[in-house]
């Protein structure tokens, strides 16, 4: 269906031609199963059904010549083939599950009856309506946790009981049943030391292969081929157990995560993982497998068919000792290596995509391949539990001693129509097709409904009170079940219940007491790193400060498209180090015209770019480098202006070193700017991006206390600080001097007109001692 909707003008046109080839799949299975003459579509006008059409007619026209049968025909097939005495009639046939029977399945039944085939249904007509109790819940979640605990008990009260839950729309909730149940039945299988138990619980619904750890980390592998692939698949390879050598070497591909985050990059390739690999010497087994791989993408064609790319496919994933079980790889368990059968069958199954997929590149191929590890679901064989977990339809024509039906609220039950949208309303109105209108929706309720409800003796029905800030009620098809009952509020919590917090509590040896003493002081010859960014810390809060500069504890760096602020800032703080590098002073930029000033920035911006991409070894596009440049020069120039307005100074130091001693700390800071003035004196200048507040100068606890630190190392020749922001629009001076400091510069205040100054601070030498009493004071909490 896809490649068809991909060859057609139409489908060249569609965002998502995947999602309307399910559409279209779905849609015929519909006209086939309600038998529907193809004649009643091709007088719509629809340009959607229209194309539809001519999807249609292409597909029949590539089955005949295929002599291709789909599932969408077997029936009318098999009926065919019983009318004309080519396939042998059985005795009996029974029918389990079925809440009704299609038109097309119908007729192949009845032609079956008429060669004296005897059907029976299994299961009809044998429930007894059991004893109802409805359960109102807070919340979705309050509802599985409701059902899971109510289950728990029944179990514990009679081992040999059959328990289920059935869930509607299990494949929306699965995930959250999952853990839930676990958590309240099992939670003991959630700690890695517990082993392997038997399941208590089962969930008939699969999960996607694609989302199992082990295929997750195969798909992964796979998106290394590509020419460039996000950095996360590369940080996912690093940190996976299902590698080659990964318990050897976790910790040393653990630092190489780490480097190649640093290098800023979205996206890389696969020699940039072999760089790595190759300069830290440190994982010979992923080196190995990465050198291997390298020679495999080098050999292959552009474009193979799926056959061979299935083979390609596995070849690629042996060299990672995916899959693998020996010495240098983590043995799997059951339910992985089940799910590597799994893919294996999968691959396989590609592998037959040859009849009609074409040509295919190495992107195209694992796209199809991760389609369809999406489509199919996986569910591990497991041992019977007591206690089954299942979908509204999956419970047809089974009895069990208790049973909980979950989540029928009238916002749901019975569901709202959804019209197929390749067929038109009035045909699926006519041939009753599901889901065609809310008369349908009811009729199916209505007999699901009380289907489930004759399932079992003892019945509790759930639904949810709220989702969100919406107000729920229960399904209007639950008020003939208990008609004079109010429907009861939601029961409080039961906070006594185990879970696993309180499982872990109960079962977990006698704690051990101990002094919470507090860290040791700094000793002696200890080096703390960090410079001004460590009274930052501990300003904002002790412990960071102490794990950043203490522990060297860092987050983990997340690598962005092009420039993060980060970078852009730095970028911004290196151009005006360049240009302040080449004038000196302020007397040599108002020498230069505009034209020289002009040239001077733009080989400043030039050479700052070209130092950028060699540092992260990577070239930024090259209209993106062009608008970057763009920026800074605008900027660079702007800010220049301001600089020529300013009394006459000269810069002494860019980007500089400064150490500041300070309550038995010594801190290690780089000062963007110092400019000396005509008297002697120095003005401490700091670029910002962003936005600046000089009002957390005088708070005790500072924001941003890096020029007050300066002013302490500086102050004996200091005439002020200030902010430079570089922001497009809003480019400011905003500082303060000493009174007798004169007109520096817009935005540069003297210390009795400034508006932020504290209140028992009389002039600006009594600022600087305010600061080194408060900075002082967080040096030596550090």
């Amino acid at each position: 269906w896809q490649n068809i909707i991909e060859s057609s003008a139409v489908g060249r046109q569609l965002l998502q031609s995947n999602s309307a080839a399910v559409m279209a799949s779905e849609a015929w299975e519909l006209l086939c199963g309600w038998q529907v003459p193809l004649t009643l579509l091709e007088s719509d006008d629809a340009v959607d059904r229209r194309a539809f059409v001519a999807w249609l007619r292409e597909y029949l026209r590539r089955s005949d010549a295929g002599h291709w049968l789909d599932p969408a025909r077997l029936a009318d097939f098999l009926s065919n083939e019983f009318a004309a005495g080519k396939l042998l009639v059985p005795t009996t046939i029974w029918l389990a599950g079925f809440d009704e029977l299609r038109p097309q399945q119908q007729a192949m039944l009845d032609e079956l009856r008429a060669r004296g085939c005897e059907i029976k249904t299994l299961g009809a007509d044998t429930g007894v309506a059991g004893c109802v109790s409805p359960r109102p819940c807070r919340d979705q979640l309050e509802e599985i946790r409701a059902a899971a605990h109510w289950a728990r008990a029944e179990l514990n009260a009679d081992p040999a009981l059959q328990i289920a839950v059935v869930v509607h729309d299990l494949a929306a909730q699965r995930s959250a049943v999952a853990r839930i149940f676990t958590e309240i039945l099992q939670p003991a299988a959630r700690l890695q030391s517990a082993g392997h138990a038997p399941a208590v619980f089962n969930i008939s619904l699969g999960t996607p292969l694609a989302d199992v750890a082990v295929i997750h980390t195969a798909l992964q592998l796979l998106e290394l081929g590509r020419p460039r692939c996000h950095w996360s698949v590369f940080s996912a390879v690093l940190r996976t157990p299902f590698v080659r050598g990964a318990a050897t070497e976790s910790d040393a591909r653990a630092y190489v995560d780490i480097r190649l985050r640093r290098q800023g990059r979205e996206e890389l390739q696969l020699r940039d993982l072999h760089f790595r690999l190759h300069a830290d010497a440190s994982c010979p087994l992923l080196l190995a497998a990465t050198e291997q791989a390298q020679a495999i993408q080098e050999a292959l064609p552009s474009h193979q068919t799926a056959a061979q790319w299935s083979q390609v496919f596995g070849q690629w994933l042996g060299v990672w000792g995916w899959g693998q079980s020996d010495a240098q790889t983590r043995a799997l368990n059951s339910d992985e290596y089940q799910a590597v059968q799994a893919w294996r069958e999968l691959l396989a199954g590609f592998a037959g995509l040859d009849a009609y997929a074409g040509s295919l590149s190495w992107g195209e191929a694992l796209a199809c391949l991760q389609r369809l590890a999406g489509r199919q679901l996986f569910q591990p064989q497991s041992a019977n539990a007591p206690i089954q977990i299942m979908g509204m339809l999956e419970a047809s024509g089974q009895q069990f001693d208790r049973l909980w039906i979950m989540g029928l609220h009238d916002g749901i039950w019975p569901a709202s129509p959804r019209p197929q949208p390749f067929i038109p309303v009035a045909v699926q109105r006519k041939y009753a097709m599901p889901h065609a209108t809310a008369e349908r929706e009811l009729l199916f309720a209505e007999q699901t409904t009380a289907r489930l409800l004759a399932s079992a003796a003892e019945i509790v029905v759930s639904w949810p009170q709220r989702d969100g800030d919406a107000s729920l009620r229960p399904s209007a098809l639950l008020m003939n079940v208990f008609p004079d009952a109010t429907p009861p509020a939601a029961a409080e919590s039961d906070n006594t219940r185990e879970d696993l917090a309180s499982w872990l509590h109960q079962n977990s040896p006698v704690p051990e007491i101990f002094t919470d003493t507090p860290p040791p002081s700094l000793f002696a010859d200890e080096v703390v790193r960090g410079g001004t960014a460590l009274i930052k810390n501990q300003a904002a809060c002790p412990f960071r400060a102490f794990a950043e500069h203490r522990l060297q504890a860092r987050p983990l760096e997340v690598p962005a498209a092009g420039l993060d602020a980060s970078d852009r800032g730095a970028l911004m703080h290196n151009v005006m180090r360049a240009i302040w590098d080449d004038l000196r002073d302020q007397a040599a930029l108002n020498k230069l015209d505009q034209t020289a000033l002009q040239i001077l920035v733009a080989s400043c911006v030039a050479v700052t770019l070209d130092d950028w991409e060699r540092q992260h070894a990577y070239s930024l596009p090259p209209r993106f480098r062009q608008v970057e440049s763009d920026r800074l020069q605008s900027l660079a120039l702007q800010w220049l202006q301001l600089d020529a307005a300013r009394t006459p100074f000269s810069v002494i130091a860019r980007e500089g070193e400064q150490a500041i001693a300070i309550a038995g700390l010594t801190l290690n800071g780089q000062m963007d700017r110092m400019d000396r003035l005509a008297d002697g004196r120095y003005l401490i200048i700091d670029y910002k991006t962003g936005r600046v507040d000089t009002k957390s100068w005088v708070d005790a606890r500072p924001d941003e206390p890096q020029l007050p630190l300066y002013a302490l190392a500086q102050r004996e020749k200091l005439a002020g600080i200030a902010f430079a922001r570089l922001r497009i629009g809003e480019l400011e001076y905003a500082g303060v001097a000493s009174d007798d400091a004169g007109d520096l510069a817009a935005g540069i205040h003297a210390f009795s007109a400034w508006k932020q100054r504290p209140d028992d601070v009389d002039d600006f030498a009594g600022l600087i001692q305010y600061w080194e009493k408060n900075l002082g004071a967080l040096a030596q909490d550090f």
